[in-house]
């Protein structure tokens, strides 16, 4: 049976990264994350933990890297585990701020435990339009318009390897383009025909664009203590998160923005957000 290793993309291990690492686990899971450690180390509690830094991925021969890599270069995380774990079949990186409860963590598992395709990802197709990350693909004789979404995706050990070269052949020869995550994956997948399948057409309720998508978030609080046994939510922001972008104005929260956040949201939490919402707007 192939071996699977599942990887959970962080920079804390905070209050949502800790529920998805405990659903999946106890779906028998094995559990590693991920974390970009240029600012610092995380504390990852019991589960293993991959660093990246900048000298350990030029060590791997990913190098002039962008001063974003840490938000723009997910893939990197694809090429340290099999780095460091190099015996696996496949490798499931899921951001932490994706929730599934028990039950969906089971059904994805199992749904996958059955999948042979090389790559997975939510909205892996050619689009109509080029995609912002994707267009400097085109200098390397890739199609623009392929993409996908991160949250959760899976590759092969073979794609993985095909994903380096592709990102080093991306970070010599056009090193000033941004060239992202998920240009690299979808580019293996489409343009390089490793067999490959989009995540809602294998496990269509879960990723549904209704409730996993890249905007707008959805009250981790509120999934997690009523947990919906189909469906993986994406992005599941915290309470004390929202309050906190709110209030810094990170991630450009607003009303609209967080209108599934309001709908989702206790009386008492709806009320906070409302006001730290108002009081945003009286500082701009």
């Amino acid at each position: 049976m192939p071996r699977t290793l599942t990887l959970i993309r962080a920079l804390a291990f905070d209050d949502v990264a800790q529920a998805l690492a405990a659903n999946l686990a106890s779906a028998g899971a094995e559990v590693v994350f991920v974390c970009d450690e240029s600012r610092g180390a995380v504390d990852t509690g019991p589960y293993a933990k991959i660093a990246l830094t900048a000298e350990g991925l030029g060590a791997l021969g990913l190098a002039p890297l962008p001063d974003n890599w840490g938000w723009l270069c997910g893939d990197m995380c694809y090429y340290a585990a099999v780095e460091a774990y190099p015996d696996r079949d496949h490798y499931l990186l899921i951001e932490s701020d994706v929730f599934f409860g028990p039950q969906a963590a089971r059904a994805l598992m199992t749904a996958l435990a059955a999948c042979p395709y090389d790559i997975l990802a939510a909205q892996l197709a050619r689009h109509d339009a080029p995609k912002r990350y994707s267009r400097g693909l085109a200098q390397l004789g890739y199609e623009p318009r392929d993409g996908c979404i991160f949250p959760v995706s899976r590759a092969s050990a073979r794609a993985v390897r095909l994903m380096k070269a592709l990102r080093i052949r991306a970070l010599t020869e056009c090193p000033r383009e941004k060239i992202n995550d998920e240009a690299i994956l979808a580019s293996v997948a489409l343009a390089d025909g490793l067999p490959h399948r989009a995540l809602e057409s294998l496990l269509p309720q879960m990723f549904d664009r209704a409730n996993f998508d890249t905007n707008p978030p959805h009250l981790f609080e509120t999934q997690r203590d009523a947990p919906d046994p189909a469906r993986a939510f994406h992005p599941a922001v915290s309470y004390a998160n929202v309050l906190a972008r709110v209030q810094s104005g990170e991630k450009n929260y607003h009303k609209h923005r967080l209108r599934r956040v309001l709908a989702e949201a206790s009386r008492d939490q709806r009320v906070a957000i409302k006001a730290a919402l108002q009081e945003r707007e009286g500082k701009s």
